[in-house]
């Protein structure tokens, strides 16, 4: 925080007092400022300038800061405010206020009132903006930031980033670094600024960019910030670990040194107490605990203190479990018997301790975590109704705080209760409280697409498992409608949330949209349409379908998950066979008797022509076109398309009209983007399949080397295409960065290829109405790899998007691909799901393989 300067200057004494105390301050020298700063109070008051008192007062807050004596921090920013309440608005006064309110936010940030911080901080930055103060308001946006990142709230946090330094970015995603404006001459803001930036986009998972901003930040601060280094390696060392874990480095020796080096650099101090305590996470080495307590000593008292002395207990208590982070929340959970009880004493003792100490500081947010800390250490010991007790206490808490919207806690708490009242018994309340637990969630979705590493948080194992339990218990014991209307719209958020997860952004909008209306509607429409949503639990496998005028259709297979997806991925590998394998109709036919023999004669019964999928999971991962009921497959009795969800891609009747098309593609293998690595073959038929659009669509194709990525974006902007086809290798992949198209020049990730295709000309408004993308495949070995493919259909901004799930002979493709334009264009009357099922028809007529016609799939919109 800056010194705020004086109004000022007429009088020479007390002047000269207020600059020896700035340089104090600037020195490091607290309390000896403090002095000053009292005799220029007291000089001010005599001359009765209440204005420059009131700058002498804030300071004197902000260096009692520094001391960490927050009581007499918060005495003079009261007085401070007082006065300049009194006072006529001048320009003067409000540069004032606003500091002083900065000032005040600082205070609240440290002592953990961090939603209260950025409403201060929010405060200060409209006078900023009302008086022209560009410089107090960039500081000041740092300052947001900051707090957000404090909340968990990292895209928030990014975005106000950009906006200070004028970054013009959509988003947070992509190579932002080299976007940064040219700093000639950096101060210590624009650093702060840059190092919130690069661990804003850690938070939003844009590792690479973060990386790259941070080590830029990190050249910058050697030559003019040495002091400041040691923050930099904490959260480059941060951004590594978070690379190792995407590729499954468990210790991380980059990410090790940097927090070997930051705990050297850094004075003792918060910085190097973090650093220690990330090595000790990271290593499972619990050698430097010693020193780490010996640390927190000397750390002046603050809500990051308290969170050190947590975590510190937290490694102390599991290192017996040998797995440090045996109390981060988790759906299933193992209590042992045979702690040490003196451990857990100690333990609890601790606990209680700082949730004491926070409350005295007035950190509510730290006391609810920490109470609600002791009742996970009582979940561990199977001790339930002490649990329940201590998990109550941090509920009360919690529900009392005047919230900045709601924090990751309030739904950690719901989730630990709900699993406590299972452990007791208590059913109906346990409902409840999963029910609260996926409402906090889905209020808190813009901001839950990424880790969190101050709360260990996690997609998979954080939040997934709470909307599945959720399910679990709605759907158990003789479900009504209304439990099954609730676990229906579930299962859809848990799709929106995964893919806001995937894309580690909350850009993807949640449509209005009354299910069961549209189906009822469809009844009379050309293609009567069922709804199929496959949800897999643990222990089974539960259907829900909505069908025209008709209650919810539900029923449930016992399965173990782990026996359910093995046997899908051995249905998946076989039929990627291009030969007979004697192994396909069993495993089909095994497949269609758990997922879909006992819907199969309902919709038969209902004339049902068209049946879209809502799956998850690794249902995601096989074509349903291929499964066998012992007589026909499935694609034989329905159009089949996929859907994340309906909520997300509203359903539409395409527009009969004369399509303008954009057609590109590569047949040859000698394309520079291609990797050697992966042996990408020709696609010789990739020719044929480009002449037969042109033969069918007005429209511009992009051919060989002409297929660029620059020249791909112009044309989309130029020519307006309701139709792109793109006839290339490709891949679906669980990231979003390995989600990639090859273009001739470089490859083109999900993120860069919805920049592509959003880069229409201003005159219309309209979405592309297919995207078509030929000889793309699933990633091997990656079972959530078609949520890539789920991911991009979201994303592109299509409204259908049509793909190969693998690569196959792809003259086959050109084939169906050619079907299915010509009975989209001879029979208007068809949908798009229609078309492509008759085009897989003419296929499997005339003696192709089900990989040649199982491949293809319809993602999105089916009419």
């Amino acid at each position: 925080m800056t010194i705020s300067p004086v109004v000022a200057q007429s009088q020479n004494n007390p002047l000269a007092i207020v600059q020896q105390a700035q340089d104090l301050y600037q020195q490091g020298e607290f309390t000896a400022a403090v002095s000053k700063w009292k005799q220029a109070d007291y000089a001010y008051a005599v001359q009765g300038d209440r204005l420059n008192r009131a700058m002498v007062l804030g300071n004197l807050a902000l260096t009692y800061q520094q001391l960490a004596n927050w009581p007499k921090s918060a005495i003079y920013i009261d007085e401070s405010l007082n006065i300049l309440g009194t006072l006529e608005q001048t320009t003067e006064q409000q540069r004032i206020l606003a500091q002083t309110w900065d000032i005040q936010g600082q205070h609240q940030l440290m002592i953990g009132q961090t939603e209260r911080a950025v409403e201060s901080w929010q405060d200060a930055a409209k006078i900023y903006g009302e008086i022209g103060e560009s410089g107090l308001l960039f500081a000041n946006q740092v300052n947001q930031a900051q707090g957000m990142q404090k909340l968990g709230f990292y895209p928030r946090s990014c975005r106000i980033l950009l906006t200070a330094f004028q970054i013009n970015a959509e988003n947070c995603q992509g190579n932002l670094q080299t976007l940064i404006p040219s700093l000639d001459h950096v101060n210590l803001i624009q650093v702060k600024g840059l190092h919130s930036l690069g661990n804003a986009l850690r938070g939003v998972g844009n590792l690479a960019a973060s990386q790259g901003v941070l080590e830029m930040t990190q050249h910058l601060v050697q030559g003019s910030f040495p002091e400041y280094e040691s923050y930099i390696l904490l959260s480059l060392g941060n951004t590594k670990r978070s690379l190792c874990e995407e590729n499954q480095d468990k210790f991380c020796q980059p990410a090790q040194q940097d927090y070997r080096q930051a705990a050297s650099q850094a004075p003792v101090g918060q910085i190097k107490l973090e650093a220690i305590l990330n090595q000790i996470e990271l290593s499972q080495d619990i050698s430097p605990i010693q020193e780490a307590e010996k640390l927190i000593g000397n750390v002046p008292l603050s809500q990051s203190r308290l969170y050190a002395e947590i975590k510190l207990t937290e490694y102390q208590f599991c290192q017996e479990a040998t797995k440090l982070t045996c109390l981060q929340p988790r759906e299933e959970n193992d209590p042992k018997n045979n702690w040490n009880q003196d451990l857990v004493s100690r333990t609890l003792l601790k606990l209680i301790d700082i949730a004491q100490t926070a409350a005295e500081l007035g950190d509510q947010r730290t006391q609810s975590h920490t109470l609600a800390l002791v009742g996970r250490v009582y979940e561990q010991l199977g001790e339930w109704e002490k649990a329940q007790e201590y998990t109550l206490l941090a509920l009360d808490i919690t529900q009392q705080l005047t919230a900045f919207n709601i924090s990751l806690l309030d739904y950690q708490i719901q989730w630990q209760l709900g699993r406590l009242y299972l452990q007791l018994h208590q059913k109906p309340a346990a409902i409840t409280a999963y029910g609260n637990a996926v409402n906090y969630l889905k209020n808190l979705r813009s901001d839950l697409v990424t880790l969190n590493p101050d709360v260990q948080y996690d997609f998979r194992e954080s939040v997934e498992p709470v909307y599945r339990k959720y399910i679990d218990l709605l759907l158990t014991d003789h479900p009504s409608q209304d439990d099954l209307r609730k676990a229906r719209d579930v299962i859809e958020s848990l799709q929106l949330a995964e893919l806001e997860n995937f894309f580690r952004d909350a850009c993807i909008e949640d449509n209005t949209v009354n299910i069961d209306d549209f189906v009822q509607q469809s009844a009379q429409a050309k293609s009567p349409t069922a709804i199929f949503y496959g949800i897999i639990l643990p222990q089974r496998l539960e259907v829900i379908v909505t069908l025209p005028e008709q209650p919810l259709l539900h029923y449930t297979t016992e399965i173990t998950q782990e026996r359910w997806e093995s046997k899908l991925e051995q249905l998946q590998e076989i039929v990627k066979k291009s030969y007979p394998d004697p192994q396909l109709n069993r495993l089909s036919q095994q497949v269609y008797q758990w997922l879909f023999a006992q819907v199969d004669p309902v919709l038969t019964a209902n004339n049902i022509q068209t049946v879209v999928f809502v799956v998850d999971g690794y249902l995601r991962n096989v074509p349903m076109a291929v499964l066998d009921d012992g007589e026909k497959y499935l694609i034989q009795k329905y159009a089949i398309a996929y859907s994340p969800g309906l909520k997300l891609l509203q359903p539409q009747t395409l527009k009969q009209q004369s399509p303008i098309t954009l057609s590109a593609g590569i047949s040859t293998d000698q394309a520079p983007s291609f990797p050697d690595e992966n042996n990408l073959g020709p696609l010789p038929f990739v020719r044929l399949e480009l002449d037969q659009i042109k033969s069918l669509f007005p429209g511009e194709q992009l051919r060989e080397e002409q297929f660029t990525k620059k020249n791909l974006q112009l044309k989309v902007s130029q020519t307006r295409p309701q139709i792109i086809h793109i006839a290339t290798h490709g891949q679906f992949s669980s990231n979003p960065q390995d989600t990639v198209i090859y273009a001739w020049d470089e490859p083109v990730n999900i993120n860069e290829l919805r920049d592509l295709l959003a880069n229409r000309e201003p005159l219309t408004s309209e979405n592309i109405e297919l995207l078509v993308l030929s000889a793309c495949q699933t990633a091997t070995g990656d079972n959530r790899a078609a949520l890539g493919l789920a991911g991009l259909a979201v994303r592109s901004g299509a409204r259908s998007t049509l793909a190969t799930l693998w690569t196959v002979d792809d003259q086959s493709t050109a084939v169906l691909i050619k079907g299915f334009y010509q009975e989209l264009i001879n029979y208007p009357d068809l949908t798009k799901a229609q078309a492509l099922q008759k085009a897989q028809l003419y296929l499997l007529n005339n003696n192709f393989s089900p990989s040649d016609w199982g491949n293809v799939v319809l993602v999105g919109n089916w009419l």
